[in-house]
This record gives structure tokens, C-alpha cells and sequence, in this order.
């Protein structure tokens, strides 16, 4: 019994793709070969109740998915409905009958008068073809357009929660293949919204072609007087026209309905969600029953017909207010409940300590010996202007900072760590102030020896003096630093050098998400042009010589205008660099707008382009140990005697050597910027400090 029952439904099933494609033959047929009147008005008929139950459906429909064969539906229908017009106007013309429902119609709809029917038929099609069709063309379009450029953000925050474990690899291929669809369905009722379009279109022709052959065959062929033949085929034309569009209206109001179809927190129908809005206000309803009751009031209006919807308004307004003030009652009690839950769990519970607090990205270490002078209530407001600092200067976001006690950490030890990597280091004494002065201006203070140190730092010598003599250095007006403020420094200088470390490929998504509303015309050139790990890349690099991207459109711009052809990242950010350059150069210049700089020769800039070596991991500068020493001394020495009012100092250098000796450099603690001569804009000065020569330079080709 089973089995029977089975293929039984196999059948079913397999009936239903036939029944499709025998529809599909159908539709072809109409076109072709005459239809008796029964035929005809059964099909009529079939075009109604679809009309009727696909409308239906959209009104229960949760989600758009949940109907994905629209697009499919409003083919067929629509290929259907211009068929059964076919058949339609031959028996029109050929008979002067179309069947019982045309002609009850068209009687219905005239009421004996032919401009009564015509003026119906007209503001029924203007209603669907420029009202309904063209808003929900539009909004297809856009919906198409908007869906596929967020489904790679889509897919990677996919991507993204199943790697953090929120979600298994099913729950991913799921969500996966729902946003496959989401996209799919879009794209294709771009497409199929003009097919609902060319209908109303079809349909204004259709009847022009019904009453001009039909009152010319009349009158030429059947020898009907004029007024016979307008009377009978206006009749006929109308109620054809008519049994066309109606359902063709409703087609497109179903249509409509569905793209613009926004679920909400409760995935209910869209009738639910209209009346749960607007009814969830219960002040909006409480002012339509005043404004209603007002206009009934009006000499003339129909008073009682106001004042009942007043009346029912001013029910819904009660109702809605009863119920919000039986919530807010519940809402209140189970606050008060969990509030002396809270309390209960307090008093047995103490506060978490620095220690058990939630990790951040950020860490500033300090040894357990400054953990009274740095801490997070001495450095709280400070980790947040240092964050501030780098999304004012660099033009990104920092993830949080924290400070943490590390208790088997060296005395005076300060450390910044970024996702548990060590990143700078410094030492800092407890209770002394850093002086950088010379060491003939800190003797004329009288600070007893005993009670300052010499002792070298991340970035130099400095003397750490005993807090007890503030008042003395700000006497003889000599800058220092306390603990906290060096701390904050050294962050600040591990942010600033290496925010990119946080650059990744979601983060580059958010940023370029940013830009969707104002520059979305050239972020999707960018995006044609550049991957997602490309442009991630390139800020990366970009940051990491502290160029700032708050730009958004000058970056953009580069990157759409150099990311073509083969480049690498490495290539573009060169580039992009160049766009970028009065920045630079306005970052380095002194306040007469001169740039100091060491110039490398041209032999030695020879020399540096046979040791570049390529690696798997890309090119880069590679010296004998005895060309490296000399080369670093140099540059030590040069830096050491720079004076301080002019600016940073800078190498200038070709412009294909500019990334890899600014690698080098870095991996070797020196931050000397590194640019090259077309960097340089007009408006700014280059002043020549010192020549980079080495002696085992060759001559230049």
C-alpha cells in the first residue's frame, strides 16, 4: 500500500512539470489556432484565479524567498495573458464574439456609455503602467544592484563567524546558498518587471487594434452602420482590454508588494506587520481620531460617517495604550526582580579585578613596580586620546586599549603588545621624570648626582631625575616627561607606526562600506580593478608609512586610476603614494616649509639594486656585513647631528629602491622617512644635509 501510495506522488510529482510544460505549448497554440467562445472564457477564467492567488500568496509571504519562482511566474503569466489577447482579438474581429465573460464585462464596465468604458480602461492602465510597474521596476533595480554588491561583505561575514565558531560549516552553507538565492532572485525580477512593463504597454495597443479593425470590418465587411459597429466592438475591445488588465494589475500590485518587502524583527506577513506598526503607536492613532472628528465637523462633510471613524480610531487608541501601559507594568516588575537579583549576586560577589577584565587587542604592559604610577585609572583618559590620535592623524579606527600588570616583568619595564606580540618596549623609573636636556644645563639645576640616572631608552639616552626636583626643572624651564606621559608616548608611537597590524581584509570591507553611499560609483570601479586582499594590502603599506587615508575619495581615486593592468601591491602603493605626496612632503618640511635630506648618490644607488634578492616572500635589500655597518653608521651619524628646528629628516632615494630601503631601515630601528624626488611638489624646499655615498659603490649606467 506503501509503495502504491508513492508512486503515486511520483507521479503527481512528475504531472506538475508536465502540466508546466503543456501550459508553455498552450500559450503557443492560442497564438496560432482558433479558440471556440467555452474555451476561451475557461481560460479567462484560469487568468483570474491566478491573478487572484498569486496576489494572495504575497500577502502571506514572510520573505521574499519564499516565493524565488516569481520572476518565473510573472514570465508565464505574462506570455499567457498576450496569448489569450491573440485569441481574444481573432475572435473579435473574425466573429464579433469573444465570449459570454468579455461581453458581460464590457456591459458591466460601459453602463451603456462607450467614453465611460474608455476613460475606466485608460486610468486602470496609467495606474499600473506609471504608478505600480515603474516604482517596482525601479525598486527591483536597485534592490538587484544593492544585493550583489554587499554579497562579497556578506559572504566573508559568513566566513568570518564560522572561523570565530558562532556557527558550524552547515549553518555556513546554508547561509550561503540563501544569500546565493537572495541574489539570484533580485537579479532576475530586474528582468522580469519589464515584462510587466511591455504588458501595460501591449495593452494600450491591443485595444486600439480591437476598436479600429473592429469598427472598419463592421462597417466595410458587415455592412454595419457606424454607430452599430462602434457600439458592438467598443463593447467588445473594452471588456477584452479590461479582462486582460485587470489581472495583469494584479500581478504587478503582487510583485510590487514582494520587492518591497522589508521583514520585520517578527518575520510575520505583511499584513501583520502593517497593523503592528502602524497601530504600535498609540498617540499617532489618538491624533488621526482628533483630525478625523475635526473634518466631520466641517460644514457639508459627512459627520456621522467621520465621526464613526473617529470613534473606531479612538477604540484602537485605548486599546493600544491599555496594552502598552499591561507591558511596561510586566517590564517594570521583572526589572525590579532582576535588579534585587542583582543585588543579591552583589553582595556575595566582589567587582572583577584588572586582572580577570576582558583582554583587548591593545595591551600597554608595565612591571609590577610602576603599577601604582601607570594603571588604568592614571592612564584611562590617555589610552583614549592616543586612539583619538591615530583616527584623527591616519584616518582609521583603533581597537581598544588596556593596561595590564605583569608581575615577572624586569623593573622599570613598559611594553606595548598587539595581539599578545610584543611590539615596542621601554624602560621608565618609577618615580623619576625623563630629562632630555644636555648634561650642562641639568648641573646648573644643583640636582645631587645620586638623584639622577643615565640610562638609554627605545628611542635614545635620556636621565631620569628624581620626581622630588620637578619644581627645580620647571624653574630653569627644562622640558621632562613623567611616567605616564613616556608611556603614553611610547604607545602612541607603536599605534602610529603599526595601526596596520589591525588592517585586515573585514576591516578594509568596513571602510570601503563607509564609502558605498557617497562613492559608490568609484568604489565599484575600485572593486573591478583591485581584490579585497590587494586593497587591504595597500593600506596596510600606506599606514605603515604613516600616510593618512581619511581622504577616502583621493584614495579611491588612485587606486581605480593605478590598480589596472598586472601591478603588484607593492607597485600600486607606490603609486598611490604619489597621489598622497603633498602630504608627505607637508609631514616632514619644518615650518618654512624646507625638507632636510640626505642624498643618495648615484653609484650607490647602483650598488643597492644589485643587492636586491628575490625571495618567496618578495624583493629585498640584502648588504655584506661590512656594507651594512657602514651604511648605518653613516645615516647614525647624520641623524645625530640634524638640528631639531628643521624638520624630520629624510632620504631621498629613486623611486624603485624608496620601499625596499625603507624596509631595510625599519627592520634595523631607524625611522627615518624614506621618499623619493617625485615625491616632491612644488611650494616645498629641499635642503641637502649630507651625501649617502659608500665606498664599495660602483658607477651608475
Amino acid at each position: 500500500m506503501l509503495a502504491k501510495l508513492l508512486s503515486t506522488f511520483n507521479i503527481l510529482a512528475t504531472a506538475r512539470d508536465a502540466a508546466l510544460a503543456l501550459l508553455l505549448f498552450l500559450t503557443v497554440m492560442l497564438m496560432i489556432m482558433p479558440m471556440p467562445t467555452v474555451i476561451v472564457d475557461m481560460l479567462i477564467g484560469f487568468n483570474f484565479a491566478v491573478a487572484i492567488l498569486l496576489l494572495m500568496t504575497s500577502i502571506y509571504l514572510k520573505h521574499a524567498l519564499d516565493l524565488s519562482s516569481l520572476p518565473g511566474i510573472i514570465l508565464v503569466s505574462t506570455i499567457f495573458r498576450l496569448a489569450l489577447s491573440v485569441t481574444t482579438t481573432r475572435l473579435i474581429l473574425a466573429q464579433g464574439d469573444a465570449g459570454a465573460i468579455i461581453v458581460t464585462f464590457g456591459q458591466f464596465v460601459i453602463a451603456g456609455n462607450v467614453v465611460v468604458g474608455l476613460v475606466v480602461f485608460f486610468i486602470v492602465t496609467i495606474v499600473q503602467f506609471m504608478v505600480i510597474s515603474k516604482g517596482a521596476e525601479r525598486i527591483a533595480e536597485v534592490a538587484a544592484r544593492f544585493t550583489l554588491d554587499a554579497m562579497p561583505g556578506k559572504q566573508m561575514s559568513i566566513d568570518a563567524e564560522m572561523r570565530n565558531g558562532d556557527i558550524d560549516a552547515e549553518e555556513a552553507g546554508r547561509r550561503r546558498k540563501l544569500l546565493q538565492r537572495e541574489s539570484q532572485l533580485y537579479g532576475a525580477m530586474d528582468g522580469a518587471m519589464k515584462f510587466v512593463k511591455g504588458d501595460s504597454i501591449a495593452g494600450l495597443i491591443i485595444i486600439f487594434v480591437n476598436l479600429v479593425g473592429g469598427i472598419t470590418i463592421g462597417v466595410v465587411q458587415r455592412g454595419m452602420t457606424a454607430q452599430d459597429a462602434i457600439g458592438q466592438y467598443a463593447l467588445l475591445s473594452i471588456g477584452d482590454a479590461l479582462i486582460s488588465q485587470l489581472p495583469a494589475l494584479m500581478i504587478s500590485l503582487a510583485a510590487a508588494s514582494i520587492v518591497t518587502r522589508v521583514p520585520g524583527k517578527a518575520q510575520v506577513n505583511l499584513g501583520a506587520d502593517i497593523i503592528g506598526q502602524l497601530g504600535a503607536e498609540p498617540r499617532a492613532l489618538g491624533l488621526a481620531a482628533v483630525a478625523l472628528m475635526a473634518l466631520g465637523l466641517i460644514p457639508g462633510f459627512p459627520t456621522a460617517i467621520l465621526g464613526l471613524l473617529a470613534a473606531i480610531f479612538g477604540a484602537a487608541t485605548f486599546l493600544t495604550w491599555n496594552r502598552a501601559g499591561q507591558t511596561g507594568s510586566a517590564d517594570g516588575a521583572t526589572e525590579k526582580s532582576e535588579e534585587q537579583g542583582a543585588k543579591d549576586t552583589g553582595a556575595q560577589a566582589s567587582p572583577p579585578s584588572e586582572e580577570e577584565a576582558e583582554p583587548t587587542p591593545i595591551r600597554l604592559q608595565v612591571s609590577q613596580k610602576l603599577a601604582d604610577e601607570l594603571n588604568a585609572k592614571t592612564l584611562g583618559p590617555g589610552l583614549e586620546t592616543a586612539r583619538s590620535n591615530v583616527k584623527n592623524q591616519l584616518g582609521v579606527s583603533c581597537p581598544a586599549a588596556s593596561v595590564e600588570t605583569v608581575p615577572d616583568m624586569a623593573d622599570d619595564m613598559v611594553r606595548v603588545m598587539f595581539d599578545d606580540v610584543p611590539i615596542l618596549s621601554d624602560c621608565i623609573m618609577s618615580k623619576h621624570l625623563i630629562v632630555e636636556a644636555d648634561a650642562e644645563l641639568l648641573e646648573a639645576c644643583e640636582i645631587p648626582d645620586e638623584d639622577k640616572r643615565q640610562m638609554p631608552r627605545a628611542f635614545g639616552n635620556a636621565t631620569f631625575v628624581d620626581a622630588r626636583h620637578m619644581q627645580l626643572l620647571e624653574d630653569a624651564e627644562l622640558s621632562f616627561d613623567t611616567p605616564a606621559t613616556a608611556a603614553l608616548a611610547l604607545l602612541d608611537e607603536a599605534l602610529m607606526g603599526h595601526i596596520g597590524h589591525f588592517i585586515g581584509i573585514q576591516e578594509t570591507q568596513e571602510l570601503l562600506t563607509e564609502c558605498e553611499q557617497s562613492l559608490g560609483a568609484l568604489l565599484q570601479e575600485v572593486m573591478n580593478t583591485l581584490s579585497l586582499q590587494q586593497i587591504a594590502d595597500v593600506l596596510r603599506r600606506l599606514l605603515r608609512d604613516r600616510i593618512s587615508i581619511a581622504n577616502r575619495r583621493m584614495l579611491l581615486e588612485a587606486l581605480a586610476e593605478w590598480g589596472g593592468g598586472n601591478r603588484t601591491s607593492e607597485d600600486v602603493t607606490e603609486f598611490v603614494r604619489l597621489a598622497f605626496r603633498r602630504q608627505v612632503c607637508d609631514r616632514v618640511a619644518d615650518a618654512n616649509r624646507m625638507i632636510s635630506g640626505i642624498i643618495v648618490e648615484d653609484g650607490t644607488e647602483a650598488l643597492m639594486r644589485d643587492r636586491l634578492h628575490q625571495t618567496v616572500i618578495g624583493t629585498s635589500l640584502s648588504f655584506a656585513e661590512d656594507e651594512c655597518e657602514e651604511l648605518l653608521s653613516k645615516l647614525r651619524r647624520v641623524i645625530d647631528k640634524k638640528s631639531p628646528d628643521r624638520g624630520q629628516l629624510v632620504i631621498f632615494v629613486a623611486v624603485d629602491l624608496r620601499r625596499h630601503l625603507r624596509a631595510f631601515l625599519l627592520q634595523r630601528r631607524i625611522t627615518v622617512e624614506v621618499i623619493s624626488s617625485q615625491e616632491l611638489v612644488p611650494g616645498y624646499t629641499f635642503f641637502p644635509v649630507s651625501t649617502l655615498r659608500l665606498s664599495r659603490q660602483r658607477s651608475a649606467a
